[in-house]
C-alpha cells in the first residue's frame, strides 16, 4: 500500500512538479501512508484548480477567437454588403441608361408615326375632299340629268296625250337635250359615279376602327343550309366594324365534311354567289313573285319574317362594299327602296309620272304593265278598255276611267301591287341595310339603273365581253412566261374559240365557274389582278381542266384537239357545284 502510495505520488510529481516537496520538508512520519494521502488529495485538488484554470483560459481563448471571427466576418459582410450595393447602383444607373435609351427610341418613333399618321390623315382629307368633290359633281349631273328626263317625260307624256286628243304632235326634243341623256347614260359618266362611291366606301372603311383590321371574320358555311347559316352568322352582328372585316369561308359538304381550299377570296365570292342565288327561291320564305305573270323580278314577301330581312339588307350591304354583284332576280322597286322610308313614294309613285311607276310594275309582272301601257301611249283607247278606276285599285272607287284620270289610275294601281301590304317587309330589309353601313346619302344620288348595275352586276355578257375577261398567253412575252406551255400549244386558241361560241347562258356559267362571279362587276374585268389567266399543268389529257376561283387562275393540260378540251370543260362546268377544285 505504501509503495503504491509512493508510486502515485512520484506520477504525481511528474505531472505537476510544483507539487514535489522541498529540501527543508520534515522527513516523512512513521504514518507515511496518511500523509501520502493528504499530498495526493493536495495534488488532486490542485490539478483541479489547474484544469479549471485551463478551461478558463481555453475558454477565453475561444471566445477571443469567436469574437476574431466575428469582427473579420462583419468586415466581410460589411464589405460584400458595400460591394453589392454599388453592384446595384451600376446596374440601377445602367437601367436607367437603357430605358432612357429605350424611351427616347420609342419617342423618336412615336414621333415619327405620329409625323406619318398626320400625313396620312392629311392624304385622307385631301381624298375625301377629292371623293366629295367628285360626288357633287356626279351629285349635280344626276340632278341635272334628272330635270333634263323630267323635261323629256313631260313632253313624252304631252305627245300621248295629244296623241290620244288627235291633235298635232309638238316638235321632238331638242338635240342638246337627246345629247345630255345619253351622255348620262354612258359609260364613263356611270364609271364616274361608281368611282365616287367606291372612293367612299375606301374612305369609310380606312376609318372604320381597329376592330375592322384586328382578324379575318371566318365563316363556316354548309353547302345543304348555306341561306340558313349565312343569315345566322350575320345575325350575330353587333358592330360596324365587324361588318367591314375581311371574311375567310369554309365550306362544308353535303356528307358534312370540311372542303379543301384557303379563302383568299374566292371563297368568298362562292358564299356571295351561291347565296344570292338560294335566297330567292321560294323554299327561302322571302321573296314572292307576282302571282298573275310568270318570269317577273322578285320582291319581299308581306308574310317574311323581319329579323331575316333585316339579317338579309346586312348580307347585300356586306356584298356592296367588298364588290360582290349578287345578279338579277331582285325588282327593281327593292332598290327604290333602300334608300329612305319614302324614297320609292316619291321617285316611283308619282301621279305626274306615270311611266316611271310603270316601268317598275313592268319588272315585276310585265304582262299587266304592257296592258296599261298600252293605254298612256294610245295603242289601246281608253274608252274601248272596259276598265274602271277599282281595276287599278279598289280605293279609287268605281268611277269611269277617262284620258284625263288614268294616269293617277295607273299610278295607283302599281302602288298596290308593289308596295301595299309589304311596306314593314322592305323598311326591315332597307333597317339591316342601312344599320351599320349608311349609304343612303350617296344612292339617294343615283338612278335606279345605276343602283342596280352597281349592286347587280352586269346582267348580260357576250362571248367578246368573256374573251376580255381573260389575259391569254399571245397577249405578250410576260403572259406566254407565266403561262407556261411549251411551244406550239394550242390551247389557249382552242378555249378562245369554245367561248367564242357560247350562248349567254353559258358564258355566264364560266365565268362563274373560273371566278365564282355570279354577274361581272360593274367596271368588267379590266384590271389585271382580277382578270383570268391560263397556266399549263404537265398531267395528261385526262384530266379536267381546273379552275382557281381565288387567283383566277386556270389549270389546263396541253389538249391536243380542241374537241378534246370542249369535252373536258364541259364535264367541268357541269360538275362546277361540287367543291373548291375539280379534278
Amino acid at each position: 500500500m505504501i509503495r503504491a502510495s509512493n508510486s502515485a505520488a512520484s506520477r504525481i510529481v511528474e505531472i505537476f512538479p510544483e507539487a514535489a516537496p522541498t529540501q527543508d520538508a520534515k522527513a516523512p512520519s512513521t504514518s507515511a501512508g496518511t500523509d501520502m494521502m493528504i499530498l495526493m488529495s493536495e495534488a488532486a485538488e490542485y490539478a483541479v484548480a489547474e484544469v479549471k484554470k485551463a478551461g478558463k483560459r481555453a475558454e477565453r481563448d475561444k471566445n477571443d477567437a469567436l469574437q476574431q471571427l466575428r469582427s473579420e466576418a462583419s468586415a466581410e459582410k460589411q464589405a460584400a454588403l458595400a460591394a453589392a450595393a454599388k453592384d446595384r447602383e451600376e446596374a440601377v444607373r445602367e437601367a436607367r441608361e437603357r430605358a432612357d435609351a429605350v424611351w427616347k427610341s420609342q419617342l423618336t418613333d412615336a414621333r415619327k408615326q405620329t409625323d406619318d399618321a398626320r400625313a396620312s390623315l392629311a392624304m385622307a382629307n385631301d381624298a375625301t375632299k377629292k371623293a366629295e368633290k367628285a360626288w357633287l359633281a356626279a351629285h349635280e349631273a344626276t340632278r341635272k340629268a334628272e330635270v333634263e328626263a323630267k323635261a323629256l317625260r313631260e313632253q313624252l307624256n304631252q305627245l300621248q296625250r295629244q296623241k290620244a286628243q288627235q291633235l298635232p304632235p309638238q316638235p321632238p326634243p331638242r338635240d342638246e337635250e337627246e345629247a345630255a341623256w345619253r351622255e348620262h347614260a354612258s359609260d364613263e359618266a356611270f364609271n364616274s359615279r361608281y368611282l365616287a362611291l367606291r372612293q367612299h366606301i375606301d374612305f369609310l372603311r380606312e376609318n372604320a376602327g381597329k376592330v375592322a383590321n384586328k382578324e379575318r371574320w371566318k365563316l363556316k358555311v354548309r353547302r345543304g343550309s348555306l341561306v340558313d347559316d349565312v343569315l345566322e352568322a350575320f345575325g350575330k352582328l353587333n358592330s360596324k366594324g365587324l361588318l367591314w372585316r375581311t371574311t375567310d369561308v369554309v365550306f362544308f359538304g353535303l356528307n358534312g365534311e370540311q372542303e379543301e381550299g384557303r379563302d383568299l377570296g374566292g371563297l368568298s365570292s362562292e358564299m356571295h354567289t351561291k347565296f344570292w342565288e338560294a335566297v330567292v327561291k321560294p323554299a327561302a320564305g322571302l321573296f314572292e313573285s307576282s302571282p298573275d305573270s310568270e318570269g317577273g323580278n322578285l320582291l319581299p314577301r308581306a308574310d317574311a319574317a323581319p329579323e331575316r330581312l333585316r339579317r338579309l339588307g346586312r348580307v347585300l350591304c356586306k356584298a356592296v362594299i367588298d364588290e360582290h354583284p349578287i345578279g338579277g332576280g331582285l325588282a327593281r322597286l327593292l332598290f327604290e327602296s333602300l334608300v329612305f322610308e319614302h324614297h320609292a313614294e316619291r321617285r316611283v309613285f308619282d301621279e305626274a309620272r306615270p311611266h316611271a311607276a310603270l316601268r317598275a310594275l313592268r319588272d315585276y309582272d310585265g304582262a299587266l304593265a304592257a296592258r296599261w301601257g298600252g293605254l298612256l301611249d294610245g295603242s289601246t283607247a281608253v274608252e274601248d278598255c272596259g276598265l274602271t278606276l277599282d281595276s287599278f285599285d279598289d280605293d279609287l272607287g268605281e268611277g269611269e276611267v277617262t284620258a284625263a284620270n288614268l294616269p293617277r289610275a295607273v299610278v295607283a294601281g302599281c302602288r298596290r301591287r308593289l308596295l301595299v301590304g309589304r311596306e314593314a317587309a322592305l323598311r326591315s330589309l332597307r333597317a339591316g341595310f342601312t344599320e351599320y353601313v349608311d349609304l343612303t346619302l350617296q344612292l339617294a344620288a343615283l338612278s335606279c339603273d345605276d343602283m342596280l348595275r352597281m349592286v347587280q352586276g352586269r346582267l348580260t355578257i357576250s362571248p367578246d365581253e368573256l374573251v376580255s375577261c381573260v389575259t391569254w398567253p399571245d397577249a405578250s412575252a410576260q403572259a406566254a412566261a407565266d403561262a407556261r406551255f411549251p411551244a406550239g400549244s394550242r390551247v389557249h386558241e382552242y378555249l378562245r374559240a369554245l367561248l367564242l361560241d357560247l350562248d349567254e347562258t353559258r358564258c355566264f356559267r364560266f365565268l362563274q365557274w373560273a371566278t365564282a362571279l355570279r354577274a361581272l362587276p360593274p367596271g368588267g374585268l379590266q384590271d389585271d389582278d382580277y382578270r383570268i389567266s391560263l397556266r399549263h399543268v404537265n398531267y395528261d389529257e385526262s384530266y379536267l381542266p381546273v379552275a382557281h376561283t381565288c387567283t383566277r387562275v386556270l389549270d389546263m393540260p396541253d389538249y391536243s384537239s380542241c374537241e378534246s378540251l370542249k369535252e373536258k370543260l364541259e364535264v367541268a362546268l357541269q360538275n362546277a357545284d361540287g367543291g373548291f377544285a375539280i379534278l
